[in-house]
């Protein structure tokens, strides 16, 4: 009787050295990856922050337009409790061919440090 071993045509398994090399390659891109994630949902914050004052200064200068309030002079407040953390603050400057300038500052606090949209537009009295 004449037995023939079929060559072995099985997955071998996974050596100890590619193990460890799998595992430092992790080590190292892991950390970088997560750095990224990070910093990308740091700046997507940012700019829904950005945004919102943005749209909140919007608001606020066609209110100041469309009611004539921006002719009681410079103003300041906030939008609290609707819009908590953000604060206003209105100037007019008198420009060129009887124009004046009305400017909307919108601060808000981000990581520590104050952060402004400003608008600004022009309106004849």
């Amino acid at each position: 009787m004449n037995f023939r071993h079929a060559p072995a045509s099985l997955p071998r398994g996974v050596t100890l050295v590619e193990a460890l090399a799998a595992i430092a390659l992790i080590g190292i891109v892991l950390p970088v990856a997560m750095q990224g994630v990070s910093l990308a949902l740091g700046a997507g914050a940012m700019a829904r922050r950005s945004a919102e004052a943005a749209a909140l200064a919007e608001t606020l200068l066609n209110e100041l337009v469309i009611s004539g309030d921006w002719q009681l002079g410079d103003q300041e407040g906030s939008f609290e409790p609707d819009w908590p953390g953000y604060s206003w603050a209105t100037r007019s400057y008198n420009r060129d061919f009887g124009l004046v300038e009305i400017e909307v500052d919108v601060t808000w606090l981000w990581r520590g440090q104050e952060k402004t949209v400003q608008l600004s537009t022009l309106v004849m009295p």
